[in-house]
């Protein structure tokens, strides 16, 4: 006996590259099957560790993930899935194809084996043909796979996601379900190092004061979105504006209230634009909304609803001696590209002209680039105005 775990030892070793003495002792305790297995589970977790030091891809590594659990856990198909910032679920990695046995790859109440494992925080198994108590439009019989096997990954009381394996032969057991359980423990700590990196680049393209993407993550999106643009031959708008006044508020009510105002109006833009679309704080009280696919008729709708939404909410301000209930202004220059697509300075440029030329026009407006001249004439006749407000959104 001792002489065949003397062998096994060696060979779990020379398999896996990797010096395990502290696990040696365990030979006298455990039978050779038993102890190959945890040589190999020990293994795999060391594996999945190191991919954090090697030169690999956020989508590699995931890949890398997956193969190492296949070395322990055999599947024909699997798929890892990771919770996003919003709470939806994307897929980060699958060998085969991705599986979760519904229509829609989604994380919503009660849209198949995913979901139920994410909600409850406890992993499911199915060991036969036998059907989901959550399994969304599809049975579980009704695929050709023979057994299901789903582990949530739980960091610090957080889920992350689902690591879910499936099999066309052959039933999952008990003992593959305490192993993936514990490999799912290190692929937390792989899954949970690119989130914190992921949180600290999202802070470096978020605008502390207002929580809306600052002007690095403007010039980033403009310039992915023009190449979009271009490849799909669709309109591309961008709107800028800035508060009317905001220099006499700063100067009445002192910075905090401006500082109020900034969060007030970046909040009122978020809602108010449509989900594609992206607000940006440009500078001082300076925004960018950026709109995909968005022509120009559609831009402007956009905007005098916005222009009309903030004059119906005034603002309330409290300083020490006395309060205020302001009404706030806002301006806006609009430009916009669907035949021939500008590099983003030039679209940003005519936006910022055409802002100018409703502060020129008292305020309370907006202005909108003439397509035809942006490129062509930037210096000249690059302003019309856009039929909208019967009053102040005409401009006079």
């Amino acid at each position: 006996m001792a002489q065949r775990v003397k062998a096994l030892e060696k060979r779990e070793v020379s398999l896996g590259s990797v010096s395990l003495p502290e696990v040696m002792p365990l030979a006298e305790v455990m039978a050779p099957e038993v102890l190959a297995r945890e040589l190999r589970v020990l293994w795999a977790l060391w594996e999945i560790t190191k991919s954090l030091d090697l030169d690999l891809s956020e989508g590699e590594v995931y890949k890398r993930l997956l193969d190492l659990v296949g070395r322990l856990v055999p599947f024909t198909y699997a798929t890892l899935y990771l919770l996003d910032w919003t709470g939806k679920v994307h897929v980060a990695a699958t060998s085969g194809r991705p599986i979760d046995l519904v229509e829609e790859i989604s994380f919503g109440p009660g849209n198949g084996i995913s979901s139920w494992v994410v909600e409850r925080k406890v992993p499911f198994l199915v060991p036969s043909d036998q059907e989901s108590p959550r399994m969304g439009r599809k049975s579980f019989r009704d695929s050709p796979l023979t057994s299901f096997l789903a582990v949530p990954l739980v960091h610090r009381s957080a889920v992350l996601g689902v690591v879910a394996l499936a099999r066309d032969a052959g039933r999952y057991t008990q003992e593959d379900l305490h192993i993936l359980q514990r490999l799912a423990t290190s692929i937390c700590v792989v899954v949970d190092r690119f989130r914190r990196e992921e949180k600290y680049r999202r802070l470096a393209l978020v605008d502390e004061l207002t929580g809306v993407y600052n002007r690095r993550y403007l010039v980033e999106r403009l310039h992915q979105e023009i190449k979009r643009a271009e490849r799909l031959m669709r309109p591309l708008s961008l709107a800028m504006l800035d508060l009317d006044g905001f220099k006499k508020l700063n100067d009445t009510l002192g910075h905090p209230a401006g500082d109020r105002a900034l969060r007030w109006l970046a909040e009122l833009l978020r809602s108010g634009v449509r989900s594609s679309d992206v607000v940006c704080r440009y500078g001082g009280d300076e925004f960018v909304i950026l709109m995909p696919e968005a022509s120009l008729t559609s831009a402007v709708q956009v905007i005098e609803r916005l222009r009309r939404r903030i004059l119906e909410k005034p603002l309330s301000f409290s300083v020490p001696g006395r309060k205020a209930r302001i009404t706030l202004k806002v301006s806006f220059g609009i430009a916009s590209c669907s035949d021939r697509l500008l590099p983003g300075e030039e679209l940003i440029a005519a936006a910022d002209r055409a802002l100018l030329e409703a502060k020129l026009a008292g305020g309370n407006c907006y202005r909108v680039a003439q397509e035809s001249t942006i490129a062509k004439e930037p210096q000249r006749n690059l302003v019309r105005d856009f039929a909208g407000d019967p009053g102040k959104g005409q401009g006079a």
